[in-house]
């Protein structure tokens, strides 16, 4: 088993639980980091199969993560938006050991408030700095699925409002997926089975979706629009080419290659 931290680096032990999502619990680990443990259970409190934790604990799949973070960490991508995470090998309770999510901790809220356009709309306006940073995140969403191929679920309740010293707010991503799987199951050879593509490919309508339904909830000029795309380097509809091409792999279902991968 492999780790991107040689050792576990921390002398306190996990504190209180801070938060449970449907992948993770959260809980606090010092003063600036916090902990993330799979979580067992579904929202309707049921258990989850065998094998998800049997996934989550996969050297190989831990491997995709890292390299996913570390393709969307470019500077042409998200840079430094991303908050510093670390996969790590520690032994449990039982002395048994397994794969354990490090991330560091923010001062601040996420945006998930702003899942309705007028709240979005209202807050981006009131916030002209932060509006700038929304759109450099958008378009490095952008850039990411012409790099990958696969659209990064890039929305607001995976973006932290961090407080910096006091003065300065940021906005940050978090909880980034596993676009390195997504990529060989639409992508890889051998090919996954057709069920499976259709699963992902939904993914990835509805992805592409939300970012489009961001630039008319935060009014991207046409101006503005241009400026980006020079900036990110993806100028020439090469973003609208891929996203069409996905949306004509899930049509025909039929796959081909738009990338090179061993470019990445």
């Amino acid at each position: 088993m492999t780790s991107n931290i040689e050792s576990y680096p921390f002398s306190e032990s996990p504190g209180k639980e801070i938060g449970r999502g449907y992948t993770s619990i959260v809980k606090e680990l010092g003063p600036d980091w916090v902990i993330k443990e799979f979580n067992p259970l579904k929202p309707d409190g049921t258990p989850k199969d065998k094998e998800a934790f049997e996934k989550s604990q996969n050297p190989s799949h831990i491997q995709d993560l890292q390299e996913t973070q570390r393709i969307l960490s470019q500077d042409s991508i998200y840079g430094s938006k991303i908050l510093p995470t670390y996969w790590v090998l520690r032994d449990d309770q039982n002395g048994k050991e397994k794969y354990i999510t490090i991330q560091k901790r923010f001062k601040g809220e996420t945006l998930e408030a702003l899942r309705d356009q007028k709240r979005f709309t209202k807050f981006f306006n009131e916030n002209r700095d932060l509006r700038e940073q929304m759109l450099e995140l958008m378009w490095g969403s952008k850039k990411a699925l012409v790099e990958m191929g696969i659209c990064d679920d890039l929305h607001v309740g995976n973006i932290a409002l961090v407080e910096k010293d006091g003065k300065t707010r940021e906005l940050m991503l978090f909880d980034i997926p596993n676009l390195i799987e997504f990529q060989k199951i639409l992508y890889g050879q051998p090919p996954a089975s057709t069920k499976v593509r259709k699963y992902i490919l939904a993914i990835m309508e509805t992805r592409a979706s939300r970012l489009e339904k961001y630039e008319k909830w935060i009014d991207v000029t046409e101006e503005e629009k241009l400026a980006l795309d020079q900036k990110f380097g993806i100028e020439n509809g090469k973003y609208s080419n891929v996203v069409n091409n996905l949306l004509q792999m899930k049509k025909q279902q039929f796959l081909t290659l738009p990338i090179n991968i061993n470019s990445l």
